[in-house]
């Protein structure tokens, strides 16, 4: 379950900040059975993983048709569970994001940087056992994304 609940307050006519704050609390339950050199290995396994996720924006429109904002949000993915094997469990992945757009309306251009920051990211690996490939759930850490994306469009009528 989660609930998520956000407050605008308009500084000025033209701007206005933005806060919200999201809780997520999420249970997964997971069996597994894999066979390997003639011997099953079975397992269970049963986990909880909660999450307090915020967000923040700064939304200014110098003209109708314009808006220019900025927004940083954290993110929850829940842990996981290897599927060959629940016993072993990757943790929550986390991210924190920044974006920023500009302009809009019948002619549309979108400009839209972003950074993400992912703590605990997970990653399926993989390791080769004599003719077999084994793959494990895990955590890799860290990784960082960031980039632009530009977008265009008019409506000619």
């Amino acid at each position: 379950y989660a609930g998520y609940a956000e407050l605008g307050f308009r500084i000025s006519e033209q701007l206005r900040i933005v806060g919200g704050l999201r809780y997520s609390s999420e249970e997964r339950f997971g069996t597994s059975a894999r066979t390997i050199a003639g011997t099953t290995a079975t397992g269970t396994n049963r986990k909880k993983w909660t999450d307090w996720s915020p967000r923040a924006s700064l939304e200014f429109r110098p003209a109708n048709d314009i808006l220019v904002y900025a927004s940083a949000t954290g993110g929850f993915k829940s842990g996981a569970f290897d599927p060959q094997n629940v016993g072993s469990a990757a943790n929550p992945e986390s991210i924190w994001n920044l974006r920023t757009q500009f302009f809009d309306r019948r002619l549309t251009l979108n400009a839209t940087a972003f950074y993400y920051d992912y703590r605990d990211l997970q990653i399926f690996n993989g390791l080769l056992q004599g003719t077999q490939v084994l793959t494990f759930l895990q955590n890799a850490g860290r990784a960082k994304v960031d980039g632009l994306e530009l977008e265009g469009s008019l409506l000619a009528v």
